[in-house]
C-alpha cells in the first residue's frame, strides 16, 4: 500500500526538467521499489517467480540503491546518476532505455548480459516508469519515507488518554514527551526534531484510533497499547509498512510478532516460564498454589493451579496454614486482597523487576513512566543509529545493535537477528503484611529477569 501525503510534497520539488514524472509516479516507484507494493504479475513479475517478498528492488541493492553484496554476487548502486556514468572499466548505461532494457532483459553495459542472479523482470510501462522516476532521486535529500523530512521526524503513540485506564496512558505519554523534549533541547536527531502524534484509544477503540494515526503518516509508532484480541490493530501498522517501536501490546509467543514488531515487553509464553520458575522457589511447607498466564499450566510436584482469582482467594480463605503463590501481574492485585499473614505472593512481571525499583533520580517507582522512559530511549537510539538517511525499516535493522544496551536503570534491551523484544520477564516476591502498614512495594525482594 503506498502512503503518500507528506512523501508527495517532499518530492515534487526533485522533479527534474528533464522528465515529466508525476509525483504520483514517485511515490509508486518508492512503494515498488522499497518493497510495499507488489508487481501487478506478482510471481511472475520475474523469470524465475521469486516469491513478491524477495523481487523488491531494495532486498539487493539497498533500501537507499547504494549496492550490496551476498557472497560472490555483487548487487550495484542503482540510482540514476550512478548507472548512467562509467563504472570501472565499463561503459556507463547510455539512457533509460538501456536501463529499461537491464531491468527486463538482463542488458548489461557495454552489449553484454546481465549474471543471472539479476532477475529479469516482465513489468507493466507503468511500473517501469515509476521505477525510474524514482531513481532519479534515490539516496538524494529528498528520498524520505513518510514521515520524515529534512528537519523533523514524526512519531506516532496510541494510548488510553480517558476513562478508567487515563492515568496509565497520561504517565507513559510524559515520559515519552520528556525523552523527546530532552533529545530536541540539544538539536535533535541528525538534525531533526522529533515530533509525537497521541491518540486516544479509550474514546472510539484502537481499531480507530489506529486508522487516524494512520492518516497522519508517522514514520513510526511507539509505546503504543493495545489489548490482546486487537491484533488487527498490529496487523493494520504493518499493511502500512510502519515499524511498531517499544509496543506495549503484549503477544502470545515470540513467533506471534511480525517483522513490523519490536515489542518491549515479554511475551505471555515467556512470562509462563518465569512464573512456572518463580514457583519453584518456594521453600515453605505449606501450599504452593498458581494461577497460570498461559494455559495449560506445566505440573508441578506439590503444586495446585487455579483458573481464576476467586476460586483461589476462596481457597486462601479456608487454607489452615501459611504458603506460596505465583501469579501474573494481571491476578495479583485481586488476590493480593484475600492474602493472610505468612503467605508470600512471587508475582510474575513483563518487563524486569528493577523498573518497580526506586529511581535513580529520587521520584517514586512507578512503572508506567519506566516504561515510558524506556519505549523514549529505545526510539531515540534506534533513530540515532540509524543515521541521517532513513528507509522504513531502519529501526528495525538496528535493533540487533542494541543488545545490552540500558532502556533504564538495570534494565537491559535483549534484542538480537530472531528476537524482537527487548526485556525477559521479571519476578518480584512480596511476602503478605504482619499486621504492619507497609506498601507491598517496599516490602518486595526483586529477582533479577525471573531468576
Amino acid at each position: 500500500m503506498i502512503r503518500r501525503g507528506r512523501l508527495v510534497s517532499a518530492i515534487a520539488a526533485l522533479m527534474c526538467a528533464a522528465s515529466p514524472s508525476s509525483a504520483d509516479d514517485l511515490a509508486r516507484g518508492r512503494a515498488l521499489y522499497q518493497g510495499h507494493e507488489a508487481f501487478a504479475a506478482g510471481r511472475d513479475a520475474t523469470a524465475n517467480r521469486l516469491p513478491e517478498k524477495f523481487s523488491a528492488c531494495a532486498r539487493c541493492h539497498g533500501p537507499a540503491g547504494e549496492g550490496g553484496r551476498e557472497g560472490e554476487v555483487i548487487a550495484p548502486p542503482l540510482a540514476l546518476s550512478r548507472l548512467t556514468a562509467p563504472r570501472d572499466a565499463l561503459p556507463a548505461f547510455e539512457n533509460e532505455a538501456v536501463i529499461r532494457a537491464a531491468i527486463t532483459r538482463g542488458a548489461a553495459r557495454g552489449g553484454g548480459a546481465l549474471g543471472a542472479a539479476m532477475p529479469r523482470y516482465a513489468l507493466q510501462s507503468e511500473e517501469l516508469d515509476a521505477l525510474l522516476a524514482y531513481l532519479r532521486v534515490i539516496g538524494g535529500p529528498g528520498d524520505h519515507p513518510p514521515g520524515v523530512a529534512a528537519k523533523t521526524v514524526t512519531l506516532g503513540t496510541l494510548l488510553p488518554l480517558s476513562g478508567e485506564s487515563a492515568a496509565i496512558g497520561a504517565a507513559i505519554l510524559r515520559s515519552l514527551r520528556d525523552r523527546f523534549d530532552e533529545s530536541n533541547s540539544r538539536g535533535g536527531v541528525h538534525g531533526r526534531r522529533i515530533e509525537l502524534i497521541a491518540i486516544d484509544t479509550a474514546a472510539n477503540g484502537a481499531a480507530a484510533a489506529a486508522k487516524e494515526l494512520l492518516s497522519r503518516e508517522p514514520y513510526a509508532v511507539v509505546a503504543a497499547m493495545w489489548r490482546l484480541d486487537e491484533s488487527d490493530v498490529g496487523e493494520a501498522f504493518s499493511r502500512h509498512r510502519v515499524a511498531k517501536i517499544a509496543s506495549l501490546a503484549v503477544h502470545e509467543h515470540m513467533s506471534s510478532l511480525d517483522e513490523w514488531d519490536a515489542d518491549l515487553l515479554a511475551p505471555l509464553a515467556a512470562q509462563q516460564e518465569a512464573l512456572t520458575a518463580s514457583l519453584r522457589l518456594c521453600r515453605d511447607d505449606g501450599p504452593h498454589w498458581a494461577i497460570p498466564i498461559l494455559p495449560p499450566a506445566q505440573p508441578i510436584s506439590g503444586a495446585v493451579w487455579f483458573d481464576a482469582p476467586p476460586r483461589l482467594q476462596r481457597a486462601l480463605a479456608e487454607a489452615k496454614g501459611p504458603g506460596c503463590l505465583a501469579l501474573g501481574l494481571g491476578a495479583a492485585p485481586a488476590v493480593a486482597r484475600a492474602l493472610r499473614a505468612g503467605w508470600r505472593e512471587h508475582v510474575t512481571l513483563p518487563f524486569p523487576a528493577a523498573l518497580l525499583a526506586p529511581p535513580r533520580d529520587g521520584g517514586g517507582a512507578d512503572a508506567w513512566r519506566a516504561l515510558g522512559l524506556a519505549a523514549g530511549r529505545l526510539a531515540v537510539e534506534l533513530l540515532s543509529r540509524s543515521g541521517p538517511q532513513l528507509h522504513e525499516r531502519s529501526l528495525l535493522d538496528n535493533l540487533p545493535a542494541l543488545a545490552g544496551f540500558e532502556l533504564y536503570p538495570g534494565a537491559e534491551a535483549r534484542f538480537d537477528r530472531t528476537r524482537r523484544h527487548a526485556f525477559d520477564p521479571g519476578v518480584v516476591s512480596i511476602p503478605a503484611p504482619a499486621g504492619d502498614a507497609t506498601p507491598p512495594a517496599a516490602r518486595a525482594t526483586f529477582f533479577d529477569n525471573g531468576g
